[in-house]
């Protein structure tokens, strides 16, 4: 593999030879051809881009559309993992183009420092995991390999938990979502919902003095513990009023999923707690807060926990429980806990190391993605009409013919298919993202989240990131007078501005803000 900047065309190879690409064209900076050309005369097949991404021309999808005279495009996945594959027209030559930003976040790296961390990556999983010699061609596909390595018993016997029927794996593809996505100031980024209120009113509070960014460290790691597997028994609504009187009432979890009917209470003031799917929504989901209101929804037994606790009316429908008393995801998370340590007392450059830590994130969070991947759709493309698969629906974007094919797995695939863990851990983090226990000092049965905070202040929710116009006491510090004590899954204040400005109306007006508080770091709370 190569590390190549997508602007200069300089980079690096794996065993550390200097590379520059030759612009064939009068373009000032390199072509996708010239990089692939790059790739071919160094003799590897798979470049990794620093920097920004290449420029889109105007008549196409992505970036990997662009002609390529030479070669011939494959599948190119322009999602998450953004990679796009491409074959010598000549030699028949393989290389695959990927983004350094779908391992290493936000970081700017050069391609040696890339290549540095890389380096480390590769290291820091074959310490924790023998067999794995190096990352794999994403950060999904590599957590769930190390996920397979890491699922034993106690007694060391490796162990491949049951699956969920297909019954069930569908319900749950059909009734899971991830991420509980709220912009709460009314505008045109707010729900549309009429079971939904905004609230913060722009036009009673145009401007704020502070505006603070918290979000939960490492969150799912947290959240691996002791979850349920296969196989899943379906609940009657006899059953599932069984199970949740007897033990979600006294506060006690059990791994179980349930359809419900709830209720909103008459005088409620804050942020809906239960998410309903909504296809028209831009988000696909809404949470209604409307006094009184009522809906009907799938949600997980640590959510109803929290929905119950501030009163909301709560009645099973049906339910899905799984079995218990396995770790299917203990060891996996322990190790990258593990890692993530080690990382962070190393000496190494501070630009290097944050991009380890975030790889180390991204293997775990698109890892457990890859626990719901069976059956879903991806946009694919091909160079002819020809090379279509029988029956799929197609559009022509430019010279290239686009459709959404669901893949048939592999053996292997198929042994890591488990919505059943993904769904518990996202149902999980969405809980606690809103109401959690929390250590403030000197005080007992505290909670910390987005439900912990004055209404009025509260700006949205973005997964584990909660943005608010005023400190979370709890957000802070354990030594400042916090229930921050370092450990996974606290919620923790990251970026904080001070001083007048206007009130995030839009999405986009929030994350500048973000951006501008994530440079100037948290310090500021506590007057360091």
């Amino acid at each position: 593999m190569m590390w190549l900047d997508a602007t200069t065309g300089r980079g690096v190879t794996l065993d550390g030879r200097s590379v520059s690409t030759v612009i064939k064209s009068r373009h000032r900076t390199p072509q996708l051809d010239d990089l692939l050309d790059t790739a071919a005369h160094a003799g590897v097949e798979w470049i990794m881009l620093t920097g920004a991404e290449p420029r889109t021309p105007k008549d196409r999808q992505s970036w990997m559309d662009t002609p390529t005279p030479g070669w011939a495009h494959g599948e190119h996945y322009r999602r998450d993992d953004k990679r796009g594959r491409y074959t010598n027209t000549l030699t028949g030559q393989k290389v695959e183009i990927s983004m350094a930003s779908t391992w290493f976040g936000d970081v700017i790296l050069s391609p040696v420092q890339a290549s540095h961390a890389w380096g480390a990556l590769r290291y820091y999983l074959n310490r924790v995991e023998p067999e794995m010699a190096t990352p794999l061609m994403s950060p999904g596909l590599t957590g769930a390999i190390l996920w397979a390595f890491s699922v034993t018993e106690r007694k060391g016997t490796r162990f491949d938990p049951e699956p969920v029927s297909d019954a069930v794996a569908e319900l749950l593809h059909a009734t899971s979502g991830q991420h509980h996505m709220e912009h709460l100031v009314a505008g045109p980024n707010a729900s549309e919902h009429p079971d939904t209120v905004a609230l913060v009113d722009s036009r009673q509070t145009p401007m704020i003095d502070t505006f603070a960014h918290s979000d939960g460290r490492f969150m799912y790691a947290a959240h691996c513990a002791e979850l349920g597997v296969g196989p899943a028994t379906e609940l009657t609504y006899e059953q599932a009023n069984d199970l949740w009187f007897f033990q979600g009432s006294a506060g006690r979890y059990a791994k179980a999923r349930y359809r419900v009917r709830f209720r909103v209470p008459d005088t409620w003031p804050h942020v809906g707690i239960l998410g309903v799917q909504d296809p028209g929504s831009s988000t696909d989901w809404y949470y209604p807060n409307r006094p009184g209101a009522t809906g009907v929804t799938w949600a997980d037994h640590r959510e109803l926990l929290v929905a119950e606790r501030f009163g909301w009316g709560i009645e099973p429908l049906e339910g899905i429980r799984f079995t218990e008393k396995l770790r299917p995801l203990d060891t996996f998370a322990e190790r990258i806990k593990r890692l993530r340590a080690q990382v962070a007392d190393a000496e190494a450059e501070p630009v290097v190391k944050r991009a380890v830590l975030n790889a180390l994130r991204n293997i775990l969070i698109h890892g457990i993605g890859r626990f719901v991947m069976r059956g879903k759709e991806s946009p694919l493309s091909v160079d002819h009409v020809d090379d279509l698969p029988p029956n799929v629906e197609y559009e022509q974007v430019g010279d290239r013919f686009v459709y959404s094919a669901r893949p048939e797995l592999s053996a292997a695939d198929r042994s890591r298919y488990h919505p059943e863990l993904a769904s518990q851990v996202w149902g999980w983090s969405r809980a606690q993202v809103l109401s959690a226990p929390s250590p403030v000092p000197g005080t007992q049965g505290r909670y910390a989240g987005a439900l912990h905070v004055d209404p009025r202040t509260l700006l949205g929710i973005e997964g584990d990131a909660i943005y608010t116009s005023t400190v979370p006491g709890w957000s802070l510090p354990a030594g400042h007078g916090g229930g921050d004590d370092g450990r996974e899954g606290r919620i923790r204040l990251q970026g904080l501005l001070l001083g007048e400005m206007k009130i995030p109306v839009t999405k986009d007006q929030r994350d500048a803000l973000k951006k501008r508080a994530a440079v100037a770091g948290p310090c500021a709370a506590w007057g360091a």
